[in-house]
């Protein structure tokens, strides 16, 4: 498999997307209601609040994304202010079902990339059950060319932040950035830190651990 993102194909791509969508409301379906309201990595969100948001992505949302952004300063401020409002519309079965629902919807943002809701989907997942202690494997079926789309992605930015690192995967063959320092370990931690997760850090070593430390918060 390429880690070029940019040579998987569509429908490829499109059902690696379908997959995980039912494979983590599968695993969602099975939390108890305090994990429900346990917090999840994304600071200051729930479980339930980041499945508010992971579930919506498949559902058109365009015009109501644009007029929350306006509304509360901008794309972030606008996301928190909509995604804490689902939550409170929809419990956490109607939001596991809506996963299920969408699982191949294509839609996607106006001028976001086509990786963006695989790799927020991943993502968020982990969010979502990693602080639990729940186990919700990260599929390896495109992790090396989602890992590559999240690492050069001006989103989180660690290309840049952390250009004196080279990052490597010692489960999967991926490697990005040429630095003189190395960070390496299993691609789901890697896939945390590419996408500016401190909390991945705990599964990865290497001489460019400390630097993204201190970048990630670490």
């Amino acid at each position: 498999m390429s880690t070029d993102p940019r040579t998987v194909p569509q429908d490829e791509l499109r059902s690696a997307i379908a997959e995980e969508r039912i494979a983590l409301a599968d695993d969602l379906s099975t939390l108890t209601g305090d994990e429900w309201g346990a917090p999840s990595l994304c600071a200051g969100w729930s479980v339930h609040e980041v499945v508010a948001h992971v579930s919506q992505s498949g559902f058109p949302h365009t015009w109501a994304w644009i007029a929350s952004a306006v509304r509360h300063g901008g794309p972030d401020g606008g996301e928190d202010v909509r995604t804490r409002a689902r939550a409170a519309r929809h419990g956490p079965a109607e939001l596991v079902e809506l996963l299920r629902e969408s699982a191949t919807s294509t839609y996607r943002l106006p001028l976001s990339n086509r990786w963006d809701p695989y790799v927020d989907l991943l993502v968020h997942g982990q969010d979502a059950l990693r602080p639990l202690g729940r186990t919700h494997p990260v599929p390896r079926r495109l992790l090396a060319p989602a890992l590559t789309f999240a690492w050069s992605s001006p989103l989180y930015g660690v290309r840049r932040r952390l250009r004196t690192v080279r990052f490597a995967a010692t489960d999967l063959d991926w490697t990005a950035g040429d630095g003189p320092l190395e960070l390496h370990g299993p691609a789901a931690d890697l896939l945390l830190a590419v996408t500016g997760r401190a909390v991945g850090l705990a599964g990865l070593s290497g001489t460019g651990r400390e630097t993204a430390e201190s970048t990630l918060g670490g």
